[in-house]
C-alpha cells in the first residue's frame, strides 16, 4: 500500500474518465486526446493544491501574504512555463513546502532589509525576468507562435506587477513588494530547472524515481 501511488492513480483515473466523457460528446478530437488528458489532470491537481493552500493559509494565518505570493507565481507560470514535478503528489508537496519557506524564512529576512536595497534587488530581478524566455515541458507541444505570444503577455504581467508594487508600498503595504518578489524569484528558478532538465536529458525526473 502506497498513499502517493493511490493518489496518483486516483487523479489519473478521474482525468481519464472526464477526458473520455469529453471525447464522447465530441468536445475533443481524437488527435487531441492525450493533450486533453494531460490538461484535465493538471486542472485537478490545481484544485487539490487550492485545498491544501487554504489549509496553509489557515495554519499560518497569513492569508494576504500567501495570496500575493501565489498569485504572482501563478500568473507568471502561466506565461513562462518552467519545471513541473514528475508526480502529482510531489508537485503539491513541493509547492506547499515552498510556500512555508517563503512565509517563515525568506520573507522575514527580506523585511529586515532597508527599502533602497529591497527595491534594487526587485528591479534587478524584474529585469532578469524580462530577459527570461518562456520554456515548457515537451509534452505540451507549444508552437513558436504561442511561445512568442506568451513572452509578450509575460512582459505585460511583469509591468502590472511592478505598478502594483509601487502603489502598494505607497499605500503602506510593503509586504506586497516582499511576497511578489518571492513569486517572481521562484518562477525564474523553475525556468532554470526546466532548462537544466531538458539540456541534460531529464535527469531531474530520473533522480526522483
Amino acid at each position: 500500500y502506497c498513499p502517493k501511488r493511490v493518489i496518483k492513480q486516483m487523479l489519473h483515473s478521474i482525468s481519464r474518465r472526464l477526458t473520455e466523457w469529453f471525447f464522447r460528446h465530441n468536445w475533443v478530437e481524437e488527435n487531441n486526446y492525450t493533450w486533453c488528458l494531460y490538461v484535465v489532470e493538471k486542472k485537478l491537481l490545481q484544485f487539490c493544491f487550492l485545498l491544501i493552500l487554504s489549509i496553509c493559509c489557515i495554519i499560518s494565518n497569513q492569508y494576504f501574504n500567501t495570496l500575493v505570493f501565489m498569485a504572482t507565481m501563478y500568473f507568471l507560470r502561466r506565461r513562462m512555463g518552467g519545471w513541473h514535478a514528475p508526480y502529482n503528489w510531489m508537485c503539491i508537496l513541493l509547492t506547499t513546502v515552498t510556500t512555508f519557506i517563503v512565509l517563515y524564512i525568506f520573507a522575514p529576512v527580506l523585511m529586515r532589509i532597508n527599502s533602497l536595497t529591497m527595491w534594487t534587488l526587485d528591479i534587478l530581478l524584474i529585469l532578469a525576468a524580462f530577459r527570461t524566455n518562456p520554456i515548457y515541458p515537451p509534452q505540451l507541444h507549444f508552437e513558436q507562435e504561442i511561445i512568442s505570444s506568451n513572452r509578450k503577455k509575460k512582459n505585460f504581467t511583469l509591468v502590472c506587477i511592478t505598478i502594483i508594487q509601487v502603489i502598494s508600498v505607497q499605500l503602506g503595504f510593503p509586504q506586497v513588494l516582499i511576497f511578489s518578489f518571492n513569486g517572481i524569484l521562484v518562477s525564474i528558478l523553475l525556468i532554470v530547472a526546466e532548462k537544466i532538465k531538458q539540456k541534460h536529458g531529464g535527469f531531474l525526473y530520473e533522480a526522483v524515481e
